[in-house]
């Protein structure tokens, strides 16, 4: 393939994600679950490292911005409660949502990101903002903690 086709195909997958993408901003998040994770999915599913994302939501559960805020290694990322805390009150967060992707397709978090996860509920709370869900995308599969019993 040359160098013309693959930016063609750069492309049009930047233009695909784009157009999911306004599919959920500014929208009822809790309402068009679905498109949330089907956006999330195509955004992280071939990512061969692992990222982690933060989902900024109002009082009325419409996405305000969505920001990366760490990304690793093909087996592990550093995810800090202070950073969380910090861009959810940049943003005058209501509530948030974690987003990250396991590179090897395994939708059981392991014991850190429940760690993790714990800590940032509680530091989040502490500000008076909520933590509504942590997605893990593994694949085409996307489950959340909530589903899960960890939340």
């Amino acid at each position: 393939m040359g160098d013309a086709a693959i930016a063609a195909v750069k492309i049009a997958e930047a233009a695909g994600l784009q157009i999911s993408h306004s599919r959920v901003k500014g929208k009822p998040v809790l309402t068009h679950w679905m498109e949330v994770q089907d956006y999330y999915i195509s955004k992280l599913a071939h990512e061969p490292i692992k990222s982690v994302m933060i989902l900024c939501l109002d009082s009325q559960n419409r996405l305000i911005a969505d920001e990366t805020v760490s990304r690793g290694t093909v087996n592990q990322t550093s995810v800090y409660p202070r950073e969380i805390v910090n861009l959810a009150l940049r943003h005058f967060v209501h509530e948030v949502i974690i987003v990250h992707n396991h590179p090897g397709a395994e939708t059981k978090p392991s014991r850190a990101d429940i760690e993790v996860t714990k800590d940032i509920k509680k530091a989040l709370a502490v500000m008076g903002v909520a933590l509504h869900d942590h997605l893990i995308v593994a694949g085409t599969s996307c489950v959340g903690f909530k589903s899960l019993g960890h939340l």
